[in-house]
């Protein structure tokens, strides 16, 4: 099988495009090599089953499919058994861009949103929010809490600065749901960082009480695992 229809169908994955930075790192495996996938994407856009567009402000090219073309595509996926692991690549990806963003911008970094640099990282998760959207409802349909507890802890600090409050609140309380009635192995600092985001994602939704007591014991999670950072941001908070 050529290496257009493997590329072509590894990438229905995706929902709302996608970068070549996440296309080489989701779609490279086996015969496609991460050096070779714009080559490809090329050949793929010449035939219309790919969209190109650039970006603003600079940011490179944006790639995508029509709906039609990408539930096509799905199928195939499906089809071909490699579904799972396009899905597994995936999600690392984001979950990796999601705790990058985090590690600078987040809500234990203390660190402001403002200026060039923090703009710029805000809307690259606003381009990717279907994806990370995507990614949320597979770490729950496998009924892996703890990468999911990990993935919405880390995008916290993007829905509560861009006000998705409602949706922010759903994912975070989600997971933790399930944490507490299920026997999940999830680590505590994870559980304690979706705990921080969610008491955050209540308040901004105007849930006083639910969030009060979601940052109590956020704190107590904190305290007992003696981290200070996340101790300082719940009681700021």
């Amino acid at each position: 099988m050529g290496e257009e229809q493997i590329l072509f169908r590894r990438l229905s994955v995706f929902v709302g495009g996608f970068s070549l930075e996440a296309a080489e790192a989701v779609s490279a495996s086996g015969s496609i090599v991460a050096k070779n996938v714009l080559e490809i994407l090329g050949r793929l856009v010449e035939q219309s089953l790919v969209v190109a567009k650039p970006e603003a402000k600079g940011n490179g090219v944006r790639y995508g499919m029509l709906e039609p073309v990408r539930q096509y595509s799905w199928e195939k996926l499906e089809e071909s058994g490699e579904a799972e692991d396009a899905q597994r690549r995936h999600f690392a990806y984001f979950l990796a861009l999601a705790e990058k963003a985090d590690l600078i911008y987040g809500l234990l970094t203390g660190v402001k949103l403002t200026g060039a640099e923090g703009e710029a990282w805000m809307d690259r998760l606003e381009r990717e929010h279907d994806n990370l959207r995507t990614s949320s409802s597979w770490a729950k349909e496998r009924g892996d809490v703890e990468a999911g507890l990990r993935l919405v802890g880390a995008l916290s600090w993007f829905w509560w600065m861009r006000e998705y409050f409602g949706e922010g609140r759903n994912w975070t309380e989600g997971f933790l749901e399930k944490a507490a009635h299920g026997d999940c192995g999830c680590v505590d600092r994870a559980r304690a960082k979706a705990l921080l985001g969610a008491g955050m994602l209540t308040f901004g939704h105007g849930d006083l009480l639910r969030s009060t007591a979601l940052l109590e014991e956020g704190l107590v999670t904190y305290r007992r695992l003696g981290d200070q950072a996340g101790t300082a941001a719940t009681v700021l908070c």
